[in-house]
């Protein structure tokens, strides 16, 4: 039965961290979209992101700043950073030479080994939802026409671990929301497990 208790509480540790953890990506790129009329933006690299000038008649949703109303003359950054939630970040430069940033956050629904899946977070201003292929560094952006018709653009990425810090004075660990989230999902184990044993103490 010990045994029994040890397994659950290492799953529920586990899943915890699948969730909390993963990768920061960089220099992504439009590879591949499956909606037609956007095949002239397939690029084969971030150094290619250039020259968006899109018809007002294929918008696509104006929250992700991929694929949008306004003419873009280069991409200067589309990255997505591991925080809580976690965020895209898309900063471009128009033909006029303004540039313009945008940052979507999005919170995790579902993880499994190949996949993460997300929502749009609450109070971002958007609807959006995406999924990161594991193994391909791959972005999924969920897209809809005006029409309503769903799409996909896929981001190909350069993936970027996440350093841990050796010098413990200079990191600031309360000012980091994940440690908080972490430690939620810590307690959140611990009130299963004593509950578990509070029940076979019952039987008892």
């Amino acid at each position: 039965m010990k045994k029994l208790l040890g397994i659950v509480v290492l799953g529920l540790l586990l899943s915890g961290n699948a969730y909390a953890y993963h990768s920061n990506y960089s220099n992504c790129f439009t590879q591949k979209i499956s909606e037609k009329k956007f095949k002239k933006y397939e690029r084969n690299s971030f150094e290619e992101m250039n020259n968006f000038s899109m018809d007002e008649n294929y918008a696509s949703m104006k929250g992700y700043g991929i694929i949008n109303t306004y003419p873009v003359k280069t991409f200067k950054e589309i990255s997505f950073i591991n925080s809580y939630p976690d965020y895209l970040i898309v900063v471009t430069e128009d033909e006029n030479g303004s540039v313009n940033s945008m940052k979507s956050g999005y919170e995790i629904t579902e993880s499994s080994k190949d996949y993460l899946f997300y929502k749009a977070a609450k109070r971002s201003g958007h609807y959006g939802s995406l999924v990161i292929h594991k193994a391909e560094n791959i972005i999924e952006l969920k897209e809809s026409l005006l029409s309503g018709e769903k799409f996909s653009i896929f981001l190909k990425c350069k993936k970027e671990p996440i350093a841990h810090k050796k010098n413990k004075k200079k990191t600031n660990k309360s000012s980091d929301p994940q440690i908080y989230y972490l430690i939620l999902l810590g307690i959140i184990s611990l009130i299963n497990f004593g509950g578990i044993v509070y029940l076979i103490k019952r039987k008892k």
